[in-house]
């Protein structure tokens, strides 16, 4: 996950809504992706923020072996813990 609710939505990710309270930031209960391959990744660049209840999983551990930070971990629906 690139960006979590409440978090500025990255660059090349449009604001998902005329909503003036999430102008520039993820709204509660959506999420961003982003792929590692920008040029062929099918994601929040693409088709903006994700519903939470889209979500089928969950990183839990990056190639290089380094853990997920607990701030960043989240339960089932996507609140971060």
């Amino acid at each position: 996950m690139a960006a979590l609710p409440g978090d500025r939505l990255p660059a090349g990710v449009q604001s998902p809504g005329p909503d003036p309270d999430h102008r520039g930031v993820v709204p509660p209960g959506m999420f961003v992706v982003l792929g590692d391959n920008a040029m062929w990744s099918y994601d929040s660049r693409v088709i903006g923020c994700i519903p939470a209840e889209r979500l089928l999983g969950v990183m839990i551990r990056p190639l290089n072996g380094s853990p997920v930070p607990a701030a960043r971990r989240l339960d089932r629906r996507g609140h971060s813990g």
